[in-house]
């Protein structure tokens, strides 16, 4: 413009496209002048500007000046890139109010003038909107000659341009984002730029425009808050697809090729979701498939317990940066248990920890009495009801405390025990009265009552013959009446009273009371004067007594069918106790029968 200003007839064409289109009139005008008269060079408006310059002279001037056509006809009919733009309506030459050429590009300003007449005083001011593409966000702070590049006419027009310098030429442009700007995604998503990306920057994707959905890999868990730039790294080739069929091709191997199995790949979706990677996945079902599968307590095991534990001391090389052991050892308890049992020899019947314990529980043991019956000590009787710890403690309560009770381990149970005898473990009662051995009386069952026949009574001092037979033993062995409060372990706090059943009666007279009130004296033994008239069946009648041998009176006669109370009559005894008269009855007739006239 300001070129047009100092160029002479041109400063009154300046001010607007009418005063333009005026100039046009006048330069028409002129050049009829120049077909009149010889040396028109006189009247020209002014020189050409230096792209038109092949044209300045007089008889060129119909080249561009027609008698039929307007000037910007004329022009178009030179400039088909500017026709192509109108008839496909593109661009700012497509638009009604810029109809006329001249309004813009006004000539005969001089070699230097440029031809273009910038209404806002320069291309750096120019409202690119007007062009049907308005520059927004950063695409309004790049100079014009950097997106109006001869690279970057890319439009069919760009061959029409006349121009021989196309990087001053602002034609030939498209609005598809590719064809300024490598494709990184080598066209994998199309055209479409504006769909995810905003003019505002690159790297600021249109969240709502942009759907992880559409493509084959839908953001799932954790991977939904992951920045785009996390996995479309830009120092990757972003026209590559980012690998998502494999999770390695993200992340690092956190097991160190634990998972992997004569080189096969590895699955993790198997064991760990997208929502985050602990905890996994795996389940009690899928562990059943490896080689140890879970069973009672191991059920409830946490995954951490077996194979953190496993993982101690191995190398983080070899664990991974989880630092977990995926095949610890398992073919022994040991492998993964301390002996409770401090080393000490198992019995012969347990060739292992499963012969005694199952997978429910540690405790109780499975050791039963059957298994116990193989021992050297089969449990029998009330022996088969005693718990386990009642003898295998080792800090047992009512036996003898066992040597170094460590040594046990930290169960503190006694495998082996030194106690076989009853004495062993059992007070003995009698005192030591017995030596035939406790299984002479006492069975397993219970300690009472003891196993003691008639017959084998017979053994001792006093056979038990006739009524005796059927006399409870409390009643001769009163220690037998007394309620047993307590245990006969050696160490009971609570001890039985002894029994020794030591008895020093043996007369009738030591345990019986004399019914004659010692008519008959004490018998010194037990075979004196009682057996004398009573057997052991029963005391009456005194079936052993003769009244002719036995006494001074023998019954002749009719006094054979006398009743012995007729003459042995009751009488009070020395304490007034009543009994029957044996002795010091007379034997004089007269004293039972009365004397009468000499006739008794």
């Amino acid at each position: 413009m300001s070129a047009a200003r100092r160029s002479g007839p041109l400063r009154e064409a300046a001010p607007g496209r009418r005063a333009a289109r005026g100039g046009g009139v006048l330069l028409a005008a002129a050049a009829l002048l120049c077909l009149a008269r010889p040396g028109g060079a006189q009247i020209s408006p002014g020189p050409l500007a230096a792209a038109h310059g092949e044209w300045d002279s007089l008889a060129k001037c119909f080249s561009c000046h027609s008698r039929s056509e307007t000037m910007s006809q004329r022009c178009i009919a030179c400039h088909t890139e500017i026709g192509w733009s109108r008839g496909a309506k593109r661009g700012l030459h497509a638009r009604s109010d810029y109809a006329e050429c001249a309004s813009c590009h006004p000539d005969h300003a001089g070699r230097g003038f440029a031809l273009v007449r910038w209404e806002e005083g320069s291309p750096e001011r120019f409202r690119h909107e007007r062009t049907g593409y308005a520059l927004e966000g950063s695409h309004a702070r790049v100079p014009c000659a950097k997106c109006h590049a001869a690279a970057n006419q890319k439009a069919p027009v760009a061959a029409r341009i006349r121009k021989k310098d196309r990087d001053h030429s602002f034609l030939g442009l498209e609005r598809a984002c590719a064809t300024c700007h490598a494709d990184p995604h080598a066209g994998r998503f199309g055209a479409g730029c504006e769909r995810c990306h905003r003019v505002s920057a690159w790297k600021d994707l249109d969240a709502a425009g942009f759907d992880h959905e559409r493509t084959r890999y839908p953001l799932r868990g954790r991977h939904a808050a992951v920045a785009c730039a996390d996995c479309h790294d830009e120092t990757r080739a972003w026209g590559k697809t980012p690998r998502f069929d494999r999770c390695d091709a993200c992340h690092k191997d956190a097991h160190a090729g634990q998972a992997k199995r004569s080189g096969r790949v590895v699955d993790c979706a198997a064991c760990h979701g997208v929502d985050a990677f602990a905890p996994s996945t795996y389940s009690e079902a899928m562990h059943a498939t490896s080689d140890y599968p879970l069973e009672g307590r191991h059920r409830t095991v946490a995954c951490a317990a077996c194979h953190r534990q496993a993982a101690a001391g191995a190398s983080k090389a070899a664990l991974g940066s989880a630092g977990f052991s995926f095949r610890p050892k398992h073919a022994a308890c040991t492998d993964c248990h301390s002996d409770p049992h401090g080393g000490q020899p198992m019995p012969r019947t347990a060739a292992s920890c499963v012969s005694c314990h199952d997978l429910r529980a540690f405790q109780p043991a499975r050791f039963t009495a059957g298994n116990h019956a193989k021992t050297a000590f089969p449990l029998d009787g009330a022996h088969e009801a005693a718990t386990c710890r009642a003898c295998h403690d080792a800090h047992r309560t009512g036996l003898a405390p066992l040597r170094d009770p460590k040594r046990f381990g930290s169960a503190g149970f006694a495998m082996q025990i030194p106690e076989r005898a009853c004495a062993e473990c059992h007070a003995d009662l009698h005192k030591g009265r017995f030596t035939a051995g406790c299984a002479s009386c006492h069975g397993d069952a219970a300690f009472r009552p003891a196993g003691v026949s008639v017959a084998e009574h017979a053994a001792y001092r006093f056979p038990l013959e006739g009524a005796h037979r059927a006399v409870p033993c409390v009643d001769c062995h009163r220690e037998l009446g007394r309620a047993s409060k307590g245990s006969t372990l050696v160490r009971a706090k609570a001890r039985i009273p002894a029994m020794t059943f030591a008895i020093a009666e043996q007369a009738c007279a030591d345990c019986h009371k004399d019914p004659h009130a010692g008519q008959f004296g004490r018998p010194a033994a037990r075979a004196a004067t009682c057996e004398r008239c009573h057997d052991l069946d029963r005391f009456r009648s005194a079936s052993r007594f003769d009244h002719g041998r036995d006494t001074a009176f023998a019954l002749d006669g009719a006094h054979r069918g006398v009743a012995c109370a007729a003459c042995h009559v009751a009488a009070r005894g020395a304490k007034g106790a009543g009994v029957i008269q044996y002795r010091g009855v007379s034997s004089k007739c007269e004293a039972c029968h009365t004397v009468t006239g000499g006739k008794s």
